[in-house]
């Protein structure tokens, strides 16, 4: 697709960080890092909020259970728990999720649901021509997770619903809602 026209990837379906426009925030304290515990063998469902008063949903992550596999290469047990935390990007709609060395189950994997109704710049479409509004642009996001120092690929396929964008977690790392440019 998309990744596979530019030059700085490095190989099929990944994106140069510069091929991407970033969903931009408009609050002015970035929220803080979360940190929860999941049990392995229990749904656990965790919100990072922005720092205003109302505790707007910036992300909500739910660990379906066993959607962890392993920590440090060493499976886990049905009863092991495991300490998740994440923090959010400065000034965009990303964040990182970690420990690096988990491992989640691809069959059946944790989710983030990202809420951009309040604080999203909506006039950001306008760093890309191609954009007319930034309906065309909110159209256009998705999720991506950062595979290399300068190779992104898209985890949602879906278009955002609701000013939500929606999306599996394949792995522990970085994530962001951008949109091609």
């Amino acid at each position: 697709m998309a990744g596979a026209c530019h030059g700085n990837a490095t190989g099929p379906g990944l994106t140069p960080r510069t091929a991407l426009l970033a969903l931009a925030r408009r609050d002015t304290v970035n929220p803080t890092a979360l940190s929860f515990t999941v049990k392995v063998n229990r749904l656990d469902v965790d919100t990072l909020k922005h720092t205003d008063a109302g505790g707007t949903t910036f992300a909500i992550f739910s660990f379906t259970p066993f959607s962890l596999l392993s920590q440090n290469g060493v499976i886990l047990a049905d009863t092991a728990t495991v300490t998740v935390t994440v923090t959010p990007a400065s000034g965009v709609y990303g964040f990182t999720i970690g420990p690096a060395t988990l491992a989640f189950d691809l069959a059946g994997r944790p989710t983030v649901k990202v809420s951009y109704v309040r604080y999203a710049d909506r006039t950001v479409y306008d760093s890309a021509s191609h954009y007319a509004d930034f309906s065309a642009f909110e159209l256009a996001l998705r999720l991506w997770r950062q595979r290399g120092p300068d190779d992104w690929i898209s985890e949602s396929d879906a278009a955002p619903s609701g000013a939500t964008v929606a999306a599996p977690l394949d792995a522990p790392g970085s994530y962001l809602v951008a949109a091609l440019k």
